[in-house]
């Protein structure tokens, strides 16, 4: 019997994503730009939606109270951190001159910028 084309694609993928989400060793990375942390992923997403329902209103509230309460905080261009697992889209960091909270960045953070 052979497999239906679409099932080995999909089963390619969800190793993929689980390759790329399992634990390994923490790596230290320099941030390239300026970017936003926070300890859920969900919370990025949730920013990010309301910047392309452009909520300008919604956007600055979560973002204040994020900040503020210490569920996000922004990464400067040569921070020093430590990546550890990863997502497809994002990376989970700490600061690589303690042992704090993890922080979910997207990737791009890592890149070279222009």
């Amino acid at each position: 019997m052979r497999p239906n084309a679409r099932f080995v694609k999909m089963a390619a993928l969800a190793a993929l994503v689980l390759a790329a989400a399992s634990p390994g060793a923490a790596r230290a990375e320099t941030i390239a730009r300026e970017r936003l942390g926070c300890r859920t992923a969900a919370v990025n997403e949730r920013l990010l939606a309301m910047v392309q329902a452009d909520d300008a209103e919604g956007y600055g509230r979560l973002l204040r109270g994020s900040l503020a309460s210490g569920e996000c905080k922004y990464w400067k261009p040569g921070d020093e951190v430590e990546l550890g697992n990863r997502t497809i889209g994002y990376a989970c960091m700490t600061a690589k001159a303690g042992s704090g909270p993890c922080f979910w960045t997207p990737v791009t953070a890592l890149e070279k910028g222009d």
